[in-house]
């Protein structure tokens, strides 16, 4: 008896043929785990699996029988290390397969901030529309199949985030009007929410404020530069930063897993930030700016855990990045410009937010991943905006 399993990388997924290996993503600690989860194969005879991990190619010192389980954490994995994975199947007569294709992880140092619009929890961002007509949102899941919900309608925007702390992406939308939220979590609940401030003149920021692992809700006041945040412990915060002229960029840019608070000045390009980690301020200049034709894009696209400052050129396509380790670069997918909206996010599950643009007229959705290969959706178009 002999199981063909066969390994593709989806992002910090790792697919087997009859399997869908995933892990959670790693923690700033010194010992680091990753969690295992599988689809059960597809052949009768197999019984139960077995999962084996070393710290070279092909040169495992530790296996685990984990039965006919579905998912499985290892634990004490080091921070820092690199490690092999592989898989078999065995029969009710102990006689094994071999081994699938090898799956290569490193526990990072730096605490990853969960991926955006991941509404299925794998650790890949999924193609996501909304309809601000009737409040329809379409989802195309990246391990495949479709989903559509309803919530919200004409002046309702959506915010969508992890409010529950499930590692899964819920759907919610904010009401431009009066400030309220409405959530419909991934486990099926629903809830009503205000922080006591919003609105007209509010812009929605959420974002994990206190790192907890939970979306918090918090607006940003564009006349003032003042933020409110509710956070998920049930406690409010206020804080200025920003104002006329400038909008907000909220992101992870220093890499302890909490949101930092930041504006982009369109008029110049500048940049200024308020860190979570050290309560100090920064500043940085990309560049260009000057006009509204670029859209900050920020994103992890070097995959170090923090967030990297880029800007889109809304008139040609074109992408600028001021990497946090000091690099610049510029990119291009081949699509773009007037027409398209940006849409990054990291579509292939390997940590690093790939380009990605979809184009409202026809709901085409064009992607440029991190390894360099290009990929194409189709879910949306006329009448219906990118869901986040």
């Amino acid at each position: 008896m002999e199981e063909d399993f066969k390994f593709f990388p989806l992002i910090i997924i790792l697919a087997v043929s009859g399997f869908i290996l995933f892990s959670p993503l790693p923690s700033a600690t010194s010992a680091a785990e990753i969690t295992l989860a599988w689809d059960a194969s597809t052949d009768p005879s197999i019984t139960g699996y077995k999962l084996y991990y070393g710290p070279s190619s092909r040169n495992y010192n530790a296996s685990i029988d984990v039965g006919n389980q579905k998912t499985w954490t290892i634990s004490g994995l080091k921070s820092g290390s690199t490690y092999y994975f592989a898989a078999t199947g065995y029969n009710s007569s102990g006689v094994e397969s071999g081994y699938s294709n090898e799956v290569v992880h490193k526990p990072s140092t730096q605490t990853r901030s969960p991926t955006v619009n991941d509404f299925d929890g794998d650790g890949t961002t999924d193609v996501a529309v909304y309809n601000m007509a009737n409040g329809w949102w379409s989802f195309n899941y990246s391990r495949g199949g479709y989903g559509f919900d309803a919530i919200g309608g004409p002046n309702w925007r959506p915010v969508p985030g992890d409010y529950d702390g499930d590692r899964k992406t819920d759907v919610a939308v904010y009401d431009a009007t009066n400030g309220f939220w409405l959530f419909h979590f991934s486990s099926g609940a629903w809830k009503y929410d205000h922080i006591g401030i919003g609105g007209s003149g509010y812009t929605p920021v959420p974002g994990d404020y206190d790192g907890d692992g939970i979306t918090e809700m918090a607006v940003y006041q564009k006349s003032t530069g003042n933020w409110f945040f509710k956070y998920s412990s049930g406690g409010y915060e206020y804080f200025n930063l920003g104002g006329p002229g400038k909008i907000p960029v909220a992101a992870d840019y220093d890499g302890d897993g909490k949101t930092d608070i930041a504006v982009y000045e369109t008029a110049t390009g500048y940049w200024y930030f308020h860190y979570s980690n050290s309560s100090t301020y920064g500043f940085d200049a990309i560049g260009v700016g000057g006009s509204s034709r670029w859209t900050p894009v920020a994103g992890d696209y070097d995959g170090d855990g923090k967030a990297d400052i880029a800007v889109y050129d809304t008139k040609s396509g074109w992408w600028l990045f001021h990497m946090s380790s000091g690099g610049w670069e510029y990119d291009h997918i081949g699509k773009g410009g007037t027409g398209y909206t940006p849409v990054p996010g990291d579509y292939d599950g390997d940590g690093t937010t790939d380009l990605a643009v979809y184009n409202s007229s026809d709901g085409s959705w064009f992607f440029k991943y991190s390894s360099g290969t290009y990929g194409y959706d189709s879910l949306g178009g006329s009448g219906w905006v990118p869901g986040r």
